[in-house]
């Protein structure tokens, strides 16, 4: 059944369909980038590394 459908789908619409999910994916990353409190946890992280070398 699979692959009756995929012979008759147009597959012009995959690129389109991975573009979005691309995109989906890039602004959910920016969202939690950016998202409140994630400063504090950066700056924590950054000075962190430079605690533990010795």
């Amino acid at each position: 059944m699979r692959k009756e459908v995929f012979a008759n789908m147009d597959l012009s619409v995959l690129p389109s369909i991975g573009l979005m999910c691309f995109l989906l994916v890039f602004v959910g990353i920016l969202i939690w980038s950016y998202r409140r409190g994630s400063k504090d946890l950066y700056e924590e992280i950054s000075n962190g590394i430079l605690e533990k070398e010795k």
